[in-house]
C-alpha cells in the first residue's frame, strides 16, 4: 500500500521517525544535471570498466530521516531514481550513525519499494561515519553490475534489523531548494510506504554510477591554433573530436594559466568549435582539452603549447613566418600553385 501526504500530514513523521538535528554549515549547491563538475577521473568498477556518475541530487537542507528496527516491523528508508546508463555499478549516500549499533546496514536496489532486491549491499556499524559531522561525507556502495532499462524507476533502499527510535538509530540525510525531478523520498517498511514531503523539493543525497558496455569513447580532440599569443587580446583556437558511435560530443579546456571553460554544449561528432582566451601574463602555457560524449564516455586529453608574448615580438614573429612562407614560394612556385 503507498500513498502521499502533504505537508500537513508528515507531522505524525516528525514524532514517529524523528528527523535528525541539522548541521549548521556552508552548503554546496547541487543541480540535477549530469557531471556538472570537473576534474573528474574514470572510475574503475569490479569488472575493470570505466564507470560515470549519472543521476544525483545535492541541496541546501541539513536534515535527515532515521533508519531503525525497533520492535515492530521497522522504519526504512527509500530513493528513487531514473537510470540513463544500461549497467548500474554502485552508488553514494550520505549516511550517518547516531549511539550504539551492532547490525548491519543493507542498501538494495529494487524495482519497488518491497519487491525482492535486485542486489544488496551490508555496510557494518564501524563502516558508516557517525554523527553530524559525519554524513557531510559520501559512503561508496559497490555492487555487483546490475542491468537495469534506460529511463524505468528504480529504488535504493536502506534498512537494518536493529537500533531503535530514540538514541542507537542511522540516519540519511535529505536536500532541498535543487529538487530531482525523476524521482522521490519514501519512508516506511514492508508494503506500508508513504512519500515523504518536507517541501517542494526534497530528496535524499545520493549518486549513482554506472556505464554503457555497447558505447566507445570520443577520439582525443584535435586542436588548431597558433603557437604564439598576444599579452592581453583575445587567442582563438579551434577544436574537434571523432566520436566513433556518432554521438554528440562536448568540451572542457583548460587554458593552463588556471582558467577552466567547463562543460560546453554538445556538438556534433567532427563539428569545429571555436574558443576564446586571453592571457594576462607572459609565458608558455599548455592548453588541454577533453571530450565527452552524450552517453558520458570521455576521450583522453589532447595538448597543446602557446607562448604568450609582448604584442610587437607577436608582430615580429608572425611577420618572420609570413616572410618564410614568400620565399618558399618564391623559390618554389609550384608549392603556391600546386605543380
Amino acid at each position: 500500500m503507498y500513498k502521499k501526504i502533504a505537508t500537513i500530514g508528515i507531522i505524525f513523521l516528525f514524532i514517529e521517525a524523528v528527523v535528525v538535528p541539522g548541521i549548521s554549515t556552508n552548503t554546496i549547491a547541487g543541480t540535477t544535471e549530469k557531471l556538472n563538475s570537473f576534474p573528474k577521473a574514470s572510475l574503475t568498477n569490479n569488472g575493470g570498466d570505466s564507470d560515470y556518475r549519472d543521476q544525483y541530487t545535492k541541496g541546501l537542507h541539513y536534515n535527515g530521516f532515521k533508519i531503525y528496527k525497533g520492535s515492530g516491523s521497522g522504519r526504512f528508508l527509500a530513493q528513487s531514481f531514473q537510470p540513463s546508463l544500461p549497467t548500474l555499478t554502485k552508488v553514494k549516500l550520505k549516511l550517518a550513525k547516531w549511539g550504539s549499533l551492532s547490525d548491519d546496514l543493507i542498501i538494495s536496489i529494487r524495482n519497488s519499494q518491497s519487491s525482492n532486491d535486485l542486489a544488496s549491499v551490508s555496510k557494518t556499524p564501524d563502516e558508516i561515519p557517525s554523527g553530524d559531522a559525519g554524513w557531510l561525507l559520501w559512503t561508496t556502495i559497490i555492487f555487483p553490475n546490475i542491468n537495469v532499462n534506460v529511463g524505468e524507476k528504480y529504488y535504493i533502499v536502506c534498512r537494518t534489523n536493529g537500533g531503535d527510535m530514540w538514541n542507537n538509530f542511522y540516519g540519511w540525510r535529505f536536500s532541498s531548494d535543487f529538487r530531482y525531478w525523476k524521482g522521490e523520498m519514501w519512508y516506511g517498511a514492508g508494503d506500508s510506504w508513504v512519500e515523504l514531503i518536507i517541501g517542494e523539493a526534497d530528496d535524499f543525497e545520493f549518486e549513482t554510477y554506472g556505464w554503457d558496455p555497447n558505447n566507445q569513447p570520443p577520439n582525443a580532440p584535435t586542436i588548431i591554433g597558433s603557437s604564439v599569443a598576444m599579452l592581453g587580446a583575445p587567442f582563438p583556437v579551434v577544436y574537434t573530436s571523432n566520436d566513433p558511435d556518432g554521438d554528440n560530443v562536448q568540451y572542457w579546456i583548460d587554458w593552463g594559466d588556471g582558467t577552466v571553460d567547463k562543460w560546453s554544449d554538445y556538438y556534433k561528432s567532427n563539428e569545429e568549435v571555436s574558443s576564446f582566451h586571453t592571457y594576462y601574463k607572459l609565458g608558455i602555457y599548455r592548453i588541454s582539452v577533453i571530450a565527452k560524449d552524450s552517453n558520458y564516455a570521455e576521450s583522453n586529453w589532447a595538448e597543446f603549447d602557446v607562448t604568450v608574448v609582448k604584442n610587437r615580438i607577436a608582430t615580429n614573429i608572425r611577420f618572420l613566418d609570413l616572410f618564410k612562407c614568400f620565399l618558399n614560394n618564391f623559390f618554389y612556385p609550384g608549392r603556391l600553385y600546386g605543380k
